[in-house]
C-alpha cells in the first residue's frame, strides 16, 4: 500500500512540473507601436501579426518595408500597404495568423506627416 501511495505522489509531482514548463513555453511577448510619421520600428528582424490604422487626412497611405533605414526604404519593395480616401475613417484590421516576416527590419512610410495613424502588433 505504501508503494502505491509513494508512486502516486511521484506521478503527481511529475505531472505538476510538466504542466509548469508547458505554460512557460506558451508565453509570447508581443509589442504594439503607433506610427504617425515615417519611422524605423525595428532595425532587427520582426514578425508582424496585426496592422490597423486611422486616416487623419483624406487620401492617407502607408506602407511597411523590409528594411532597417528610411533611406533603404526608397529602393525596397513594400510588403504591406493600405490606403483610405476618406478622412477620419479607419482601416479594417489586417491580421496575420502565422505572422508576416520582416527579416531585415521594419520601416513604416506614410504619405505625409500625421496623415495616418498606424498601429502595428509585432514580435
Amino acid at each position: 500500500m505504501k508503494k502505491i501511495i509513494v508512486l502516486l505522489v511521484l506521478v503527481g509531482i511529475l505531472a505538476l512540473s510538466v504542466n509548469a514548463f508547458a505554460e512557460e513555453a506558451r508565453t509570447i511577448t508581443r509589442k504594439s507601436v503607433v506610427v504617425t510619421d515615417d519611422t524605423v520600428v525595428s532595425t532587427q528582424g520582426v514578425t508582424v501579426y496585426s496592422i490597423t490604422g486611422y486616416a487623419n487626412a483624406s487620401n492617407s497611405v502607408f506602407g511597411l518595408y523590409n528594411c532597417s533605414t528610411l533611406v533603404t526604404a526608397l529602393n525596397a519593395t513594400v510588403k504591406a500597404e493600405a490606403a483610405e480616401a476618406t478622412q477620419y475613417d479607419s482601416w479594417v484590421p489586417i491580421t496575420y495568423e502565422k505572422g508576416l516576416e520582416f527579416p531585415d527590419g521594419l520601416t513604416v512610410v506614410t504619405m505625409a506627416t500625421n496623415s495616418a495613424f498606424v498601429v502595428i502588433e509585432y514580435e
